[in-house]
């Protein structure tokens, strides 16, 4: 075993020899005749370990064959750096030694927005690569916080308001509708909620419910107490926003009517409030609408102000009753169900059909 040590030894020695003369004359194959970091790697000593680590190197060689490094200059985000900084440019070089999952929350939120900022000033789009014009009430220090199909949702900097904005092919300049809610991961799930739901048919109540806090309020109710349901949103947006009109207010305007100066319940105007809604439900009943119509219309109603600290005594709408009268199925009419009916069910019937009431 000693004899073995010291050939392999005196092997190492010329082979490092001719090692550094073959990189002298040909000015290559450094990273092969010469030891490097990699060189010195412990490997675990238990097999299970060792096979993990030979499977994780075998990945990273088969996914280093995907890129031609040999295209690429040493430290070439350096060389980017440094050109950039020369003429002036504002640019921040972030280098990180620690894998993803270990950085703290705030730092992988700065990457994450970072990597979105840059793809949208590189490729000069918002939202799917559709080019759009910037619309001229975007404030000039919105970043992105979320991009999707139909919107990307921005951010000021200056007073950490959020935006929308919509990829609009047929618009000229795309639309822009602030939300009236603080920034949040919930009120950016309600956004999304919003603007699912209403795309379902009423994408033009869009701006009504983000631009409303009352609104927002309904979504949060019917999207964490509820079932999420997107088309029950669109349909009580819809009713709300209806009445709104017949009203001439806002969604807000409606529930401020309904406090005083302090911020107390107002029971008179809350009162003349049930009226209205009385009112308006009488104009859809006289306007031909279905009993079932009008229960959904005062549903959404009531359900809105209630989420936003009304509660309301909405008079009950009348029932209609379809009666029904008996009478002897026609002769065709017996031939089909004896057309359909089994052996048992042809007997049943036929007695039925021909029996005499004594």
């Amino acid at each position: 075993m000693l004899k073995i040590k010291e050939y392999a030894r005196r092997g190492s020695s010329i082979g490092s020899r001719t090692f550094d003369k073959a990189v002298e004359v040909t000015g290559d194959f450094e990273a092969v005749f010469k030891a490097d970091i990699y060189d010195y790697i412990v490997l675990p000593r238990d097999s299970e370990s060792l096979i993990d680590m030979i499977d994780g190197i075998n990945a990273f060689i088969e996914d280093i064959d995907y890129y031609r490094l040999e295209e690429f200059e040493a430290d070439i985000v350096g060389h980017v750096y440094e050109e950039l900084r020369d003429k002036g440019v504002d640019c921040y070089l972030f280098v990180c030694h620690e894998s993803g999952n270990k950085l703290p929350k705030n730092v992988r939120e700065y990457i994450e927005w970072g990597e979105i900022r840059c793809r949208t000033q590189i490729r000069g789009t918002r939202g799917g690569d559709r080019k759009m014009d910037a619309p001229a009430n975007i404030p000039a220090d919105a970043v992105v916080v979320k991009s999707a199909d139909r919107y990307e949702l921005l951010q000021s900097m200056k007073d950490g308001k959020l935006l929308v904005v919509f990829s609009s092919r047929k618009a000229k300049r795309p639309p822009v509708i602030y939300v009236n809610a603080p920034p949040s991961k919930l009120t950016e799930a309600l956004v999304d909620y919003v603007i699912r739901g209403l795309s379902l048919g009423k994408p033009g109540l869009v701006p009504i419910a983000l631009e409303n806090k009352s609104m927002l309020n309904l979504a949060e109710y019917l999207y964490r107490r509820r079932t999420k349901s997107l088309k029950t949103f669109c349909n009580y947006a819809y009713f709300i926003a209806r009445f709104c009109n017949w009203m001439s207010l806002t969604p807000d305007q409606l529930v401020s009517r309904c406090f005083n100066q302090d911020g107390l319940r107002d029971e008179k105007a809350i009162a003349e409030m049930e009226k209205a809604i009385d009112l308006w439900l009488g104009e859809l009943e006289a306007a031909g609408r279905a009993p079932q119509t009008i229960n959904s219309a005062k549903a959404a109603v009531k359900t809105f102000f209630e989420v936003n600290g009304v509660t309301l005594k909405v008079p009950k709408i009348g029932r209609v009753v379809t009666t029904y009268y008996d009478r002897a199925p026609t002769p065709e009419e017996l031939q089909k169900i004896l057309d359909i009916a089994d052996l048992r069910g042809k007997v049943i019937v036929s007695m039925l059909a021909l029996g005499a009431s004594g």
